[in-house]
């Protein structure tokens, strides 16, 4: 079956649990997110970076969030994605 590809959906797996672990409104520090994912902090944080390269996330101070708006969600057009069928 086909569908649209959502941004997120090319990420590899650790970014994308990184993701899913980042909060939406209030900031967090890495060390939480990488509790919340299970993942070790090293590699939460360079997820996070490559996450920030890509747009994903913000970053204010030692803190992280989901950025604004949230590539993850998939747009009402199908303009967002990509037709895979």
């Amino acid at each position: 079956s086909g569908g649209y590809l959502r941004p997120r959906d090319a990420l590899p797996t650790i970014e994308r649990e990184v993701l899913d672990a980042v909060p939406v409104r209030r900031g967090a520090g890495a060390d939480r997110i990488a509790r919340v994912a299970g993942l070790p902090p090293e590699a939460v944080a360079r997820a996070l970076l490559t996450l920030h390269a890509g747009g994903f996330v913000e970053r204010s101070a030692d803190r992280w969030r989901l950025a604004r708006p949230d590539p993850s969600v998939a747009p009402a057009e199908p303009e967002g994605g990509e037709f895979v069928g």
